[in-house]
């Protein structure tokens, strides 16, 4: 039985880096439960294991992960998985960084407003005429949003992405429904607001405390000789 199934794809991130991690510490937990502790692992599991990881490492835009001899699995495979770890690792360094950086904090004014409109989103979502499961899933990033928010951050690109799934499902349906792009353009305008109002006190923290002392010019090197007067 493989390690992975078609539907363990639907349920991965949106970004690059997170849906690699998500992969490897999937295939990490079937590789490790299907193994046996008398006979180890299986060759097939090995293989696939190896496969995986690095095809969609090379699929998300990441790179070669490392060397592997698939003529010599079991030996082979240990260093490839050491290999897999540092990638992890690095990638989940960049991710956490990349994170803090993406951070935006949300006043108490806009959280309330913010959390009106995606009211008014979810109702748009299960009045609209979609499939089940793509419903469940906009919900899903919904809820995700809601409970960034009450704790009084986001993450401003994973927001934007989520808009945008939930426009591209809902305005692609053949009701129309008008709460739905208003209450959409309304988030996008409070969170616009609010990262201004954050960049602003970003640019007021870069400021000198102290105006700059402005430098006087260099003495010459030598002063000029005085020249005698003639009687």
């Amino acid at each position: 039985m493989p390690l992975l199934r078609r539907e363990d794809f639907d349920n991965l991130p949106q970004g690059n880096i997170a849906r690699w991690l998500d992969l490897r510490d999937l295939l990490e937990v079937r590789l490790n439960s299907n193994s046996d502790l008398q006979s180890g692992f299986e060759e097939g599991d090995l293989l696939e294991y190896v496969q995986v990881l690095n095809a969609s490492a090379n699929e998300l835009g990441l790179g070669a992960i490392g060397d592997f001899e698939p003529t010599n699995v079991f030996e082979s495979f240990p260093h490839f998985r050491s290999q897999v770890a540092a990638m992890a690792a690095r990638l989940s360094i960049r991710e956490t960084r990349a994170k803090a950086d993406d951070v935006l904090l949300i006043s108490q004014p806009a959280q309330e407003r913010l959390l009106d409109e995606i009211s008014r989103l979810r109702g748009s979502v299960q009045e609209a005429d979609l499939a089940q499961k793509k419903k469940q899933k906009i919900l899903k990033l919904l809820s995700a949003l809601e409970e960034e928010i009450n704790e009084g951050r986001i993450e401003y690109s994973a927001l934007m992405k989520t808009l945008a799934f939930c426009a591209a499902g809902i305005l692609g349906t053949t009701s129309f429904l008008a709460d739905a792009p208003d209450a959409i353009t309304t988030i996008i305008q409070i969170v616009g607001l609010q990262k201004e109002v954050e960049d602003k006190k970003v640019e007021t923290l870069q400021l000198p405390n102290e105006p700059a002392i402005p430098r006087l010019p260099s003495p010459p090197k030598r002063l000029p000789s005085p020249q005698r007067t003639k009687e």
